[in-house]
């Protein structure tokens, strides 16, 4: 039989960027939440959406004491009391401390008892009577039972915190949180208690918000420059096309290849609207050019894109195959993958390429037709008063 060996890193309960979706479960009750987050990790277990469960932290044996209080009560004795005999009758008594030239050394002092004791050891210890004269065991006022428990307890805003890790079968995040809620809607969550997914796609959410808010920036200092290069407000607009064109031919680019778009894809988005406005301004530039030395707009508008389609076809291939070896890469997914950024650009800027050789141009008219007109309707009415 063949195998295969995966070698992944270790999961970590509060990383963030590494493959895991993490279910944050809260309650009030230790044991509640420990339940509910078996049942998650069974029911993943048996869904092939999920390729990875983070296994449950080794358990540690415990002794549960259950306490008679009435009866301690009786024998004017509290649990409080009764908790300071077992720690004193187990783990001894700190006294004091001795100083030393390498540090202090903690004075314990304990019952001559064995180091590791036992049930039978807690069960005679005394823990109460001394006042009556017959100290009374712990097993007259207890009842004991032998348990597993986690061997650390997490605590947020005053409830039990737990942490389930689960590896969904596919790197999309956003199919990762559709198959999360599902699997959840199937677990039994009792009152007081709930779920929020940590990591995921809530971190790739925020991220996303502030690539957003980024890109939105870089439109808007995109547009101021251009609005002082041409000195108008009206013909950036011709320019800025090319960014909405780029965007479509990069989403058709993620579809035809099945790449996910990831926060690499995004950032690659920002390049793109700084990249493929170069050919729309390389082109206006030239028309206005044309125009100044008194050639009408028309025939400016053909001959600077005669002049320029070697220029812009020449640029955006020459882009696009550096951009090819990184696009055709096969991520092995041990650190970051550009090659959302790689296929992103080079389908945004091949896309983009194809129309701005012609709609930049209409467009181009289209605006100075407009400034005119307006130009004209505010003149008139200026001085029709």
């Amino acid at each position: 039989p063949r195998y295969e060996i995966k070698f992944e890193g270790r999961y970590d309960r509060t990383g963030t960027g590494d493959g895991w979706t993490r279910v944050a479960l809260s309650g009030p009750e230790s044991q509640t939440v420990d339940r509910i987050a078996r049942e998650i990790r069974e029911k993943a277990l048996a869904d092939a959406a999920w390729q990875g469960i983070q296994e449950d932290e080794e358990a540690a044996r415990e002794i549960l004491v259950r306490l008679d209080r009435e009866r301690l009560n009786r024998l004017g004795s509290t649990s409080r009391g009764v908790l300071g005999s077992i720690e004193y009758g187990m783990r001894g008594l700190m006294v004091s401390r001795y100083q030393t030239e390498s540090g202090d050394l903690p004075v314990i002092m304990e019952y001559d008892t064995p180091r590791n004791p036992s049930r039978e050891d807690l069960r005679e210890i005394k823990v109460a009577g001394w006042d009556q004269g017959t100290p009374l065991s712990l097993s007259v006022f207890a009842d004991f039972e032998n348990r597993r428990a986690p061997n650390s307890i997490f605590r947020r805003d005053g409830k039990t915190l737990t942490v389930v890790g689960l590896k969904h079968a596919s790197k999309d995040v956003r199919k990762a949180a559709e198959d999360l809620r599902t699997l959840m809607a199937t677990v039994e969550m009792p009152t007081g208690y709930r779920w929020e997914q940590s990591g995921g796609w809530s971190d790739f959410s925020q991220d996303m918000d502030s690539i957003q808010s980024a890109f939105l920036l870089a439109v808007a200092l995109v547009f101021l420059l251009m609005g002082l290069l041409f000195e108008s407000l009206a013909l950036p607009f011709s320019v800025l096309t090319t960014i909405w064109f780029s965007v479509i031919g990069a989403n058709w680019a993620f579809k035809l290849t099945g790449t996910t778009v990831d926060v690499t894809a995004m950032i690659g988005m920002i390049v793109l609207a700084g990249l493929v406005v170069n050919n729309g301004i390389v082109l206006v530039d030239r028309i206005r050019r044309l125009e100044a030395r008194g050639t009408p707009r028309n025939e400016a508008v053909v001959q600077a894109v005669r002049d320029r389609l070697r220029p812009v076809v020449m640029t955006a291939v020459t882009t696009i195959a550096g951009l090819l070896p990184l696009a055709l890469s096969t991520p092995d997914g041990s650190g970051v993958s550009f090659q959302g950024l790689a296929i992103g650009v080079s389908g945004g800027l091949a896309f983009t390429t194809f129309f701005t050789l012609w709609v930049v141009p209409l467009l181009y008219g289209l605006m100075i037709d407009l400034g005119q007109a307006m130009r004209k309707e505010l003149f008139d009415r200026i001085f029709a008063r």
